[in-house]
């Protein structure tokens, strides 16, 4: 590898400030990669380009200290390799030997960071060893000395130089100017006065709304023509004297909620950590305009909020374009931050007006972010960048082990032809008696696809065995389905592209079957009658210890049990225990809504399911009616409406009016499809509106969408299927199930698609797939090219004897973006594979940006391969070796100090927070639990550097924080707490409402586990949670809010906080207090989308006004008496006429917003808003605390959203 001679030179430039070098090759590697990620982020989410200036400036305080710690490898600076010599990648565990290539076969191309340098051995912790190509035959280079680029260790300790004294001098001049520009601040802090009180009570709401908690001092300057913020620990907001004015008090919050913002996000404190840097770094090119990028980054982010808050982007930029027109003159910026500048007003304005998306980042992908930039902090630290030396011939690694055989791909022609066969007996798992006379159903699948499976039944005979002999010769897939009355039932399958040859298929499996638990319950109407005939369909499922495909499991999803004329049901098919499994449970009748419920073990419900009494109500909904026209008004016949996507949709067929009516359909709004010939399909979000009205919906003419798939070679693919891809926020692409196949030219037409783009994936066998894919209809022809699948293939070996590893694992990672490095590990099943031998062949045909392998190995630490585009060479080798070692591990003790067996242990991390339901169910986690064994004891394979560790069972619990896992890995469980109560709304009881259980959420860089505790009130309105973690909770009932494409949109009120204590049972009271709350929401007279609204779709929100931040209190200036209480929250939805109801509101000052949506808008989950509504109301005291007389609001008008 050369190094470019322009870096060397400017290397040289600093050669004096020994060890200095090294560590500014190492920080112009972090700004290159700085430079280039923002360039990719131009006219994105400016809060990716604050989070990743900030992780820049953050790497490079911390590279000294990370160097100083990591591990090294050794860069060589050395003359450029021969390029006709590039060699197979190997990919290692940490701190694993990377095995050298040249003997596994033909040399294939996959770049690796490291590829190209000779071995070497470097780190104050760890001593590595790392073999990386240089010649076809690799040989030892002998450990190179550390040198000084530039010049030699001799020259470099001869003494400071004149590029010593030229780098201290300017930045001693930068410490004079930093320190000038602090002095003139200062002046203009001390000859400022105060704001008047009303500017003062604005302050305090604007940072109230906006949720900052810092006390930002107000002050008038009669100096600066621009608002101006400074002080980190006590920021002071200096404004002019014309802002402070009563003719600029209509601007004044847009300015407010601009300075505060900076406040909010810490902005004054990261300007001065780039300002300390940039002092260091002076003479660096690349850093000096990070900081101008970092703060402009901050100001669109900023504008953004403030343009939200005052809820409207062109008139936050005329008060913008206001405050620019009017400067003059400029505050020093090195300490504090001018809200304009003339330098950097127009990109501002320009960003406004052209709508750059500006929503903050979620915290997944935050954590994604900063976990990537911390790898990257690590590579370039370990880096040690060398001299090359001469390398002796030794001989390899390879040659030392005995030559293990080369990875040759397995040969498909080598695939058997015969037909797979598989004998089986059935027995009982307790007593080992023979189940005769039973049926097993023999599953083939010949052509693929999860629906393309043959059942065939065949019965045991008396002695309770059958021969399963495959229908088809090489069938992709074969199995069996056992299951008999009263027992478990069980499954398994072979894959002939997991295991060739079906190698792995048994000749003879003994199926001991366990005898099942049983649960039941009785389906009720609203009016307590029995319904009888009504299925309930139950299925069960957990996230398995392991990923193996081929394992015999137990068959728990799709048990269908039926009522009786007692509307009571049962099935005897569940295993025992029931830890660890979550329960899904549909009820459906022609006559009545589906109703679903999910039920976590160790809930009320299940302890309900086991005893045979839990009643489910089932409703007769609601009734929807509507009308569906083309764009002249016209009715159109046989146009389809349905409701939902799976299982309970409800469908209907217009009549010759254009008329439809959805019987049976819940009583909120919903997402409707409306689909017809010659028509473009559409969604709108509706609500029932009453009986007999109506609401219409409109049907354009489509948009021909025409596209031809072709090879590489330019040849037509015919079959390839075209679908709407479902990873986006289209509502459509998640209920239309629209699926076109290319013809024998390779053509496709969607005769009536949409008018705008949508997202699409293309899906051919043998061929890599295509998604995230945009196409918009029109005349043009989309041309579009697969390619033929990755195939990748290699060994996996022992790192210390470089043997074959017997068995072990294959799981597929993807990259879903390109901007997005993170990789989804995909654990399930269907993507698993299994390998023998020390070899494996793997085929990467599913399209996405990037995918990546990794390795697991039962006693071994995992390794995985970089990211592989999807345009990688077709063919190439990829080589692991693996470490022996594992993950952390200990033993569980129960309360009274002795093992534990059966009890569930996960392990959270940042990068994978855990997910616990209902106290002890664990399968909906991203993190696989382990199982104590008989003696308490687990272990987990992968390694973690910050985890925290929670382990559940029935007897108790136990919470190891970050740092703190005990000496010996002894952990001892503790009483679990327990929460019961009862739901009022109103002076009633509320009767099955959805119950759920908050706990507050830990910190951002913390690992984390969420708990999720949901429950169901009985006919009394009792509920009770048995499992429950101790220590401050809030309880609160649930409601649907709005059914979408892909999901319920729900929201949760009456939020009392709940202390649980361990091995005590806290009482808690939902609702049942205060007042109701009544109005109706109305837009003014000649709003010119009337028509389109829809009351029903609009959400309430009422948030108790706090006693410290009141504005009474903050125009006296008075403290509050007594401590300012928790906050209260109340949800509510309105009605179609737009009424709203409020319940069990009690006495105080509220704010109350209202938001209503638009039916139209593509993303039903998130929703668009047509309008909203702010407002301040006062409930006043009630005698005792509550009254049944509803407070009215009267008639409240909404205020339009402006486009």
């Amino acid at each position: 590898m050369t190094t470019p001679q322009p870096i060397l030179g400017w290397l040289d430039w600093a050669a004096d400030l020994s060890p200095l070098p090294d560590f500014l090759l190492k920080a112009t590697a972090l700004l290159l990669v700085g430079w280039f990620t923002a360039l990719m982020l131009r006219g994105r989410n400016p809060h990716w380009r604050v989070l990743l200036w900030r992780c820049v400036v953050a790497s490079l305080v911390l590279l000294p200290v990370v160097s100083w710690l990591a591990p090294k490898v050794s860069l060589v600076v050395a003359g450029p390799v021969e390029k006709d010599l590039p060699g197979p990648s190997v990919i290692a565990a940490p701190s694993a030997q990377v095995l050298p290539p040249g003997s596994a076969g033909p040399l294939k191309p996959l770049p690796h960071p490291w590829e190209g340098f000779p071995p070497v051995a470097s780190g104050p912790f760890f001593n590595i060893p790392l073999y990386l190509r240089t010649q076809p035959d690799p040989a030892a280079a002998v450990s190179p000395p550390r040198i000084f680029l530039g010049k030699s260790v001799e020259q470099a300790n001869e003494g400071p130089g004149i590029r010593t004294w030229v780098w201290g001098i300017g930045a001693l001049l930068l410490v004079l100017r930093l320190f000038w520009s602090h002095r003139r601040v200062r002046a203009f802090v001390r000859g400022s006065r105060p704001v008047p009180i009303a500017v003062v009570t604005r302050v305090r709401e604007v940072a109230r709304d906006l949720g900052v908690s810092d006390r930002v001092e107000t002050r008038v300057s009669l100096s600066l023509r621009t608002p101006f913020l400074t002080g980190v620990f006590r920021p002071v907001l200096l404004l002019p004297v014309e802002m402070t004015e009563p003719e600029f008090s209509g601007d004044l919050s847009a300015v407010l909620a601009h300075e505060l913002s900076h406040v909010r996000t810490n902005d004054l404190a990261w300007g001065w950590i780039f300002h300390l840097i940039g002092i260091a770094l002076w003479p660096h090119p690349l850093l000096w305009r990070a900081r101008k990028v970092h703060m402009t980054a901050c100001e669109e982010v900023c504008d953004s909020v403030a343009a939200r808050y005052i809820g409207s982007s062109e008139s936050y930029s005329r008060v913008l374009a206001r405050v620019a027109y009017a400067l003059h003159s400029s505050a020093p910026a090195a300490c504090g931050i001018a809200m304009a500048r003339v330098s950097t007003v127009s990109r501002r304005l320009d960003a406004l007006k052209r709508l750059v998306p500006v929503t903050p980042l979620a915290r997944r992908k935050i954590a994604g972010a900063l976990a990537l930039a911390s790898v990257s902090l690590l590579f370039v630290a370990a880096l040690d960048f060398v001299r090359a030396e001469p390398a002796s011939e030794q001989p390899s690694p390879e040659a030392a082990a005995g030559s293990p055989r080369p990875a040759t791909p397995p040969d498909k022609s080598e695939v058997s032809k015969a037909a797979p066969t598989l004998r089986i007996r059935l027995v009982d798992k307790a007593t080992q008696a023979i189940l005769p006379d039973t049926t097993v159903e023999m599953r083939v699948n010949v052509s693929g696809g999860c629906n393309n499976y043959i059942d065939t039944p065949i019965r045991t005979g008396p002695v309770g065995e059958a021969t399963l002999v495959s229908t088809a010769t090489n069938p992709v897939a074969f199995g069996f389905r056992a299951s008999v009355p009263g027992y478990v039932p069980l499954h398994g399958m072979w894959f002939r592209e997991i295991e060739p040859r079906f190698a792995r298929l048994p000749g003879f499996i003994l199926l001991e079957l366990e005898k099942g638990t049983r649960i039941g319950g009785i389906v009720k109407d609203e009016a307590g009658n029995p319904v009888s005939g009504a299925e309930v369909e139950i299925s069960i499922y957990r996230q398995e210890k392991d990923s193996d495909p081929d394992a015999v499991r137990p068959n728990l999803s799709g048990l269908a049990e039926t009522t009786d004329s007692e509307g009571r049901w049962s099935c005897a098919k569940l295993p025992e225990p029931l830890v660890g499994y979550n329960l899904s449970l549909s009820y459906s009748h022609p006559d009545y809504m589906l109703e679903r419920a999910w039920n976590s073990a160790g809930s009320a419900e299940v302890s309900r399911l086991r005893e045979g009494n839990q009643v489910v109500t089932l409703r007769r909904g609601a009734s929807l009616s509507g009308r569906v026209v083309d764009d002249l008004g016209r009715p159109i016949e046989g146009a389809t409406a349905r409701t939902g996507q799976f299982s309970g949709a409800k469908e209907s067929k217009t009549d010759s009016e254009g008329i439809f009516v959805l019987d049976h359909v819940p009583g909120h709004s919903t997402t409707l499809l409306v689909t017809a010939d010659n028509y473009a399909p559409t969604v709108v979000q509706v609500a029932p509106t009453g009986k007999g009205a109506q609401f219409q919906v409109e049907l354009k003419a489509g948009v021909p969408l025409r596209g031809r798939v072709q090879d590489e070679a330019g040849a037509p693919i015919p079959g390839a299927w075209i679908s709407l891809d479902r990873s986006g926020f289209e509502t459509l692409s998640d209920m239309l199930d629209e699926r076109l196949e290319t013809d024998s030219d390779g053509r496709f037409e969607w005769v009536n698609s949409p008018s705008r783009t949508l997202i699409y994936s293309i899906t051919k066998k043998g061929f890599q797939g295509m998604r995230q894919l945009p196409l918009a209809p029109g005349e043009k022809e989309h041309l579009i090219t697969l390619h033929p699948p990755i195939r990748v293939y290699g060994r996996v070996l022992d790192a210390t004897t470089l043997e074959p590893i017997e068995e072990f694992q294959i799981i597929p990672g993807t990259q879903w973006r390109a901007v997005d490095k993170r990789v989804t590990w995909q654990e399930s099943s269907g993507w698993v594979k299994n390998f023998r031998d020390g070899a494996y062949e793997f085929e990467l045909n599913q399209g996405y940006v990037g995918m990546a392998l990794q390795v697991k190995a039962r006693g071994y630490l995992p390794a995985e391969s970089p990211i592989i585009p999807r345009d990688a060479p077709r063919d190439f080798e990829q080589n692991f070796v693996l470490l022996k070692g594992g993950g952390p591990g200990g033993q569980i003790l129960d309360l009274e100090g002795k093992p534990l067996a059966g009890a569930a242990v996960i392990l959270c991390t940042t990068e994978a927070g855990g997910y616990i339901r209902n106290g002890l169910d664990l399968s909906n986690g991203s993190g696989k639990p382990v199982t104590t064994d008989s003696e308490g004891k687990f272990a987990f394979v992968e390694p973690a550097a910050v985890f925290k560790m929670v382990c559940v069972h029935e007897k108790g619990y136990a919470v190891v924080p970050p740092a703190e896992f005990p000496q010996g890995g002894l952990i001892r469980l503790q009483p679990w707490g327990r929460v019961e109560g009862r739901v009022f709304i109103g002076a009633k009881p509320a009767a099955s409402e959805p119950v759920v259980l908050s706990f507050p959420d830990g910190g951002e860089r913390e690992p984390r586990c969420y708990l999720d505790y949901r429950t169901t009130t009985d006919t009394e309105g009792r509920f009770a949670f048995e499992y429950v973690f101790p220590g401050e909770a809030s309880a609160a009932r649930q409601f649907t809010l709005a059914s979408t494409g892909s999901g319920m949109r729900t929201a949760n009120t009456h939020t009392p906080p709940v202390e649980v204590r361990p091995g005590e049972t806290a009482t808690v009271q939902v609702g049942g207090t205060g007042r109701p709350l009544i109005g109706k929401l109305k837009f003014s007279q000649g709003f010119p989308d009337a028509a389109k609204v829809q009351w029903a779709l609009a959400q309430g929100n009422l948030f108790e006004v706090s006693q410290s931040r009141g504005i009474l209190s903050a125009l006296l200036n008075t403290k509050p008496k007594e401590p300012p209480r928790q906050r209260k929250g109340f949800q509510a939805k309105a009605e179609p006429d737009g009424s709203f109801r409020f319940e069990d509101i009690p006495e105080g000052t509220y704010n109350l917003i209202f938001t209503v949506l638009d039916p139209t808008s593509p993303d039903q989950m998130m929703g668009k808003a047509m309008g909203t509504l702010r407002t301040e109301i006062t409930v006043p005291p009630m005698e005792g605390g509550r009254s049944d007389e509803p407070l009215d609001l009267g008639s409240l008008v909404v205020t339009p959203t402006k486009k």
